[in-house]
């Protein structure tokens, strides 16, 4: 017999005095053995009494001992304690679910006692246990019910769960602040969004949404949400974290006009009249001066990465129905090298060609042996220095190309089609293309393949 070809694998062990064989083989009989005690009331010796109804539900001290040093000192301790735990504010079904963790290596949650659950592994010390709810739930979260995830994100302290909440949020401010849990979420976890540095959106929409949270707020209280002294005591220093700076006058007095007194301190008026003019030189020292337009928040996933392969021109627009990270693109061989000071212009969201606004800029090097992939960089061009570009489904983007010098980039190896194309990413993920006719009839393709990130 061919012992390589076995399901078993033997050792040979020696020691001093004699031989020993050793055999190994996998098996599933253990994880039978604690399946079978799940909820076993032959062998249980210790109940919880859950809920309003008092069920009992049995366990088995040894087990939950191994599987947390609060339950270890609860049942061993100096004070361990003595007959049945009473867990009166619990529900039986969600404590059954929760014992699964002890007794199951895979485990199947729900959604209708999730937060029960998470609540039992941060009373009983199972940080591993709360990761693997907060993946479960990210896996099932909506924008309908994010703020209520974030909420207890926040409050179990449970870190990856709550960064994706946070990019979620970021990526798709409006539909959140549309949603209800947003208007019904608490004070708390308001601040934690208004804290966040990448939210992308206009950010006269974030004051928008906090006045709206507002006037629902009174309307839960019984408070006049007409009143602005109302308004303004439920929002409290939240209005500080408002990003006024980048905002337009116009913009601030549109919401001033109907909310005329919600800021009474002659001092904070001022300095918001200093951010909206450009001046970080405040009186008050309340309000975050910085922008919210920083990507450094999403980090690039290879593993989510997208190619989309077009036939473009060398003045590129294009928009997508989803947030998205854009980290670079392919370009066609050019019939000699040739360097290009290359620009990304954001627009606002309609086919037009009018003035947008620069947000990345660069130059780049296209080789004539190979296909070359630019890879977009900070300011600096430092290697290694990765810059990605947020792409906001309410805005076009314009990839332009411009010869370096004058030098000439004539003869493309492909040329380009005109009009709008549709291109289905995934099952989700719609990129719209326009290739708008340019008057110089010598322009060829420059970009084979955009390069994206999904969120």
């Amino acid at each position: 017999m061919d012992t390589s070809e076995s399901s078993t694998k033997r050792q040979r062990i020696e020691t001093p005095e004699t031989e020993v064989d050793l055999v190994t083989s996998k098996s599933a009989f253990a994880a039978k053995i604690f399946r079978a005690q799940y909820l076993d009331e032959k062998t249980a010796d210790i109940y919880f009494i859950c809920g309003s109804q008092r069920q009992r539900v049995p366990a088995h001290k040894c087990i939950l001992s191994k599987a947390s040093d609060a339950f270890d000192k609860m049942f061993y301790g100096p004070m361990a304690e003595v007959g049945d735990i009473q867990l009166p504010d619990r529900s039986p079904e969600a404590f059954r679910n929760f014992l699964k963790f002890c007794y199951f290596d895979e485990v199947n949650l729900n959604l209708e006692h999730i937060v029960e659950i998470m609540d039992l592994t941060n009373k009983y010390c199972m940080p591993e246990c709360l990761v693997v709810c907060g993946n479960f739930w990210a896996k099932h979260l909506t924008y309908d019910d994010i703020c209520f995830a974030y909420h207890w994100a926040i409050f179990f302290g449970e870190a990856e769960f709550k960064k994706f909440c946070e990019q979620k949020i970021c990526a798709h401010p409006q539909l959140v602040f549309q949603s209800s849990s947003f208007l019904n979420c608490e004070y708390t976890v308001l601040e934690h969004i208004l804290e966040l540095d990448s939210m992308w959106c206009e950010e006269s929409i974030v004051l928008g949404a906090c006045l709206n949270w507002a006037r629902h707020a009174c309307v839960q209280t019984g408070s006049n949400p007409k009143c602005n002294e109302n308004l303004r005591s439920v929002l409290k220093d939240s209005l500080y974290k408002i990003r006024y700076g980048s905002m337009t006058l116009k913009e601030f007095r549109e919401h001033m006009d109907t909310t005329d007194g919600l800021f009474s301190d002659a001092k904070e008026y001022e300095d918001i009249i200093r951010l909206l003019s450009g001046s970080t030189e405040l009186k008050t020292g309340r309000f975050k001066a910085n922008s919210r337009f920083q990507t450094s928040f999403f980090t690039w996933d290879e593993d989510r990465a997208l190619k989309c392969e077009i036939n473009c021109n060398n003045s590129s627009v294009f928009t997508c129905n989803k947030s998205m990270l854009l980290g670079g693109f392919y370009c066609t061989k050019n019939c000699q090298i040739a360097q290009f000071d290359m620009t990304i212009i954001e627009k606002s969201n309609s086919w037009g060609m009018g003035e947008g606004k620069v947000i990345h800029s660069q130059r780049v090097t296209l080789l004539n042996n190979d296909e070359t992939f630019i890879e977009i960089k900070k300011a600096n061009g430092e290697k290694g220095q990765m810059h990605h570009i947020f792409i906001r489904p309410d805005c076009k983007y314009q990839i332009k190309f411009e010869p370096h010098n004058s030098q000439p980039h004539r003869s493309f190896r492909k040329r380009f089609s005109f009009g709008r194309r549709e291109i289905r990413l995934d099952d989700e993920t719609v990129l719209m293309l326009k290739f708008p006719q340019e008057t110089n009839i010598e322009d060829r393709c420059i970009i084979n393949c955009l390069k994206f990130n999904r969120l």
